[in-house]
């Protein structure tokens, strides 16, 4: 019986932690070892507790510094006159400033490069020199139509976007 309560205690004050109470205490119980056991229990309590008050306190600051940093690149991107895009390996638009929505159409990403290229495409085998790691940076002219129909020559410098792995992923031009 002497045992009996404080493993009761226990095994409550435990079920009440894993369902997500971490206030949950054991309260002081009676004779050393169960003092003991109790002791150490709500100290492991206690540091979980902290544990994950510091862990939520971390994520919302990393949270908040994205924010910051992503409405500081919006604004920087948005005031960039030219037109930028990112292109996956598969030669399709994966990203894109305001402004080549405007020059494209708002139906670009996912749509193919050479499906705005106006002569014989040789957009994807000037590109695919950047997804085959032998060359870093490009600059190209292509005849482009725009989304109202007309055709423009855009010059493009284009860079490729490479991981930590050393890999080309994308390209932004």
């Amino acid at each position: 019986r002497q045992l009996a309560r404080p493993l009761e205690q226990l095994s409550m004050v435990s079920s009440a932690i894993k369902q997500g109470d971490l206030s949950a205490r054991v309260q002081p119980l009676k004779g050393l070892e169960a003092r003991s056991l109790a002791s150490a229990f709500n100290t492991m309590a206690d540091t979980l507790e902290n544990s994950q008050s510091n862990l939520k306190r971390e994520v919302s600051s990393r949270t908040e510094a994205l924010q910051r940093l992503s409405i500081r690149q919006d604004a920087i991107l948005s005031a960039v006159p030219d037109i930028l895009v990112e292109v996956n390996r598969e030669l399709k638009f994966s990203w894109t400033n305001r402004n080549a929505l405007l020059f494209f159409g708002d139906d670009l990403i996912d749509r193919p490069t050479a499906d705005f290229c106006l002569e014989e495409d040789t957009t994807g085998k000037e590109i695919s020199a950047l997804f085959d790691d032998s060359e870093r940076v490009l600059v190209m002219e292509t005849s482009q139509r725009r989304v109202d129909g007309s055709t423009r020559v855009l010059a493009w410098r284009c860079k490729a976007i490479i991981n930590e792995k050393r890999e080309t992923t994308s390209v932004l031009a």
